[in-house]
């Protein structure tokens, strides 16, 4: 029997690596599917079942949302407002036709079956290690828990980079705005991509986000817009996230170690940004496309660890195909589970989610000033970044 060469040796400890995170997400998560259901799930089939029912007015009214929720889930102890744009309770309302026990189970297998399309791009993509990876990373199951969605937003980010690197750079765009849904995960992508005069991506970015907030005017109108916005800054909205701001892997976890003050988030904003800016300091696409999303997340106000589903992509490329020791470190250490797991132990602890962001922002900003004066361009042997 011929002996297995080394790259086969390695695909073979990678697809077990990925069998045993498999197996132990399903295990240890298993038991806690099902309170996802009356988690931020319950929210968007809220919200959808106003639409199907007509209540557009009451879409962003709270004392509708604890109506319905009040009925569904009764041994709930606070009922979530639904926070999402009026078009994504458009999409989910035919989810409302069947029960909400159903219309969850429905809402999982659909999002498991998108993740392992995002696997399988991948792993074909970026080899075997890419499955490795991402069996580890923990965010997207984190997700699936709680109700989310995030697993939806990062198979658009892989979506668009294909498009992207196909050169469909408006189509590309057009894809990215589709998840205008969490605008937070994303809202210097758009911003980036007219920094850097990419207008056919950006023109597609503010199409598909422009129908799609018309859409939404439309639904609720004006009034119904004031609503959304007066909500947004409620207590119901914005309550329970300010008693666990220290869980989040942005900025405010970081804050919280010291304190809330306006100046130390001001300060922190302004490195972030100014990591940013050198990460993207003539940039090939893979670096300041990297930089966005890992800026998003650390600057946006609201980012639990589900949302770090987005870093998914980036944290692959930069452990895997970026030519710098420092980026594949760091981002190595983003995929890994080790700064999402302990969020919920110690605030010091939390503290890895934003300092893992963190590290490797900075990884790539060194990577930003290290190529001034050289070609910035990975090379096609060191990127599978490149034209399909």
């Amino acid at each position: 029997m011929p002996s297995l060469t080394r790259s086969q040796r390695m695909a073979g400890a990678h697809l077990a690596t990925a069998v045993i995170a498999v197996a132990f997400v399903v295990a240890t998560g298993w038991p806690n599917l099902r309170r996802g259901r009356h988690l931020d799930f319950l929210s968007f089939y809220t919200g959808g079942l106003l639409v199907r029912q007509g209540r557009f007015d009451q879409l962003y009214a709270y004392p509708a949302h604890v109506e319905i929720e009040s009925k569904l889930a009764p041994e709930n102890a606070v009922f979530q407002p639904y926070i999402r744009p009026p078009f994504y309770a458009l999409l989910v309302s035919p989810l409302t036709l069947v029960s909400l026990p159903t219309a969850h189970t429905c809402w999982v297998a659909l999002q498991v079956a998108v993740l392992l399309a995002c696997w399988a791009w991948l792993a074909r993509r970026f080899g075997s290690a890419a499955l490795a990876w991402a069996s580890v990373f923990l965010p997207p199951a984190v997700g699936l828990i709680n109700g989310q969605d995030c697993i939806f937003v990062l198979a658009l980010l892989i979506l668009g980079f294909i498009l992207w690197n196909r050169g469909r750079e408006f189509t590309a765009g057009a894809v990215w705005g589709l998840a205008i849904f969490k605008p937070h995960i994303l809202f210097l992508l758009p911003l980036l991509l007219i920094a850097f005069r990419k207008w056919r991506a950006a023109a597609g970015f503010g199409a598909v986000a422009g129908a799609l907030a018309g859409i939404s005017l439309a639904l609720i109108g004006f009034g119904g817009l004031g609503d959304y916005l007066r909500l947004l800054r409620s207590n119901e909205a914005t309550g329970s996230v300010a008693d666990s701001r220290w869980m989040m892997v942005n900025i405010e976890a970081l804050a919280g170690l010291l304190d809330y003050s306006v100046a130390l988030r001001v300060l922190l904003s302004l490195a972030v940004v100014a990591l940013v800016v050198a990460a993207g300091r003539r940039a090939p696409f893979e670096r300041w496309f990297s930089a966005a999303i890992a800026g998003s997340l650390l600057l946006a106000p609201h980012v639990f660890k589900y949302d770090a589903a987005a870093l998914l992509l980036p944290g692959i490329i930069g452990a895997l195909k970026s030519p710098h020791r420092s980026t594949r470190i760091a981002a190595g250490f983003a995929l890994s589970p080790l700064p999402y797991f302990f969020t919920e132990v110690s605030r010091w602890l939390a503290a890895l989610g934003p300092m893992a962001l963190i590290g490797f922002m900075c990884a790539l900003a060194w990577e930003g000033l290290a190529s001034i004066g050289r070609n910035p361009q990975y090379s096609p042997e060191e990127t599978a970044c490149k034209t399909e």
